[in-house]
């Protein structure tokens, strides 16, 4: 399944870089400052949001989707190496 995301950042100072290249097939980075998290939840169960105290960053991510990865994280099938935080 295809999913969306939006950043939205407070401030154009906390916008590290941005990143469109007519060189690079299909490249875009977006890389700015989320600050300290001070909130993760879901939206009418539908979008993952993360807001931090310079940004928001939402993913349009379901309960059931977030749950299921997290249980194959749990199972060792997931990557990375963060805490997971309960949804």
């Amino acid at each position: 399944m295809e999913h969306t995301f939006s950043v939205e950042v407070k401030s154009k100072k906390d916008v590290k870089n941005l990143s469109l290249s007519n060189d690079s097939p299909d490249h875009v980075l977006f890389d700015g400052r989320l600050g300290e998290l001070e909130e993760v939840r879901l939206v009418e169960d539908a979008v993952l949001e993360l807001r931090g105290t310079k940004a928001t960053i939402r993913v349009d991510l379901s309960r059931d989707e977030v749950g299921g990865l997290l249980g194959k994280k749990d199972a060792g099938e997931g990557t990375g190496s963060s805490p997971k935080r309960k949804v």
